[in-house]
């Protein structure tokens, strides 16, 4: 991974450059597309997001903290919550959404904004208790 060898700023514009909502939200009302087909497209970008942050928080949990590895961990630190904030925001636009056109079934494996939000207050806690207990 590109935050793993140090390349933060390359992984950040990559994770960045990725679909925007409005790529999804355009094919809304096509008469050869459901409403329901694009909830469901709006649920990779969502999983690409909480898949990132995942794999970011493990490398925060399995780093040890000694020399620049402070520095670096914050960095992947702020790969995660660059991740959760694109989860939070098609999270929101799929429950949105599924409200809005009566879709069921598309939002229960979506977590919601408060899970997201309680998801990434752990991950900043953990990482400021191991930065902490590594100063001791």
């Amino acid at each position: 991974c590109l935050w793993e060898s140090g390349e933060m700023e390359k992984a950040e514009n990559t994770f960045c450059g990725t679909a925007d909502l409005s790529d999804y939200l355009n094919f809304m009302g096509d008469e050869h597309i459901s409403n329901e087909e694009v909830v469901d497209a709006l649920r990779d970008p969502y999983w690409c997001a909480m898949t990132l942050a995942e794999f970011a928080t493990r490398s925060l949990e399995d780093m040890p903290i000694r020399g620049g590895n402070e520095k670096k961990g914050n960095g992947i630190l702020r790969m995660v919550k660059l991740a959760l904030q694109q989860a939070r925001l098609v999270s929101d636009k799929i429950f949105a959404l599924a409200r809005e056109h009566s879709i069921e079934n598309m939002t229960n494996v979506i977590s919601t904004r408060v899970e997201i939000d309680a998801e990434e207050k752990s991950i900043c806690d953990m990482w400021e208790k191991k930065k902490v207990s590594s100063k001791k």
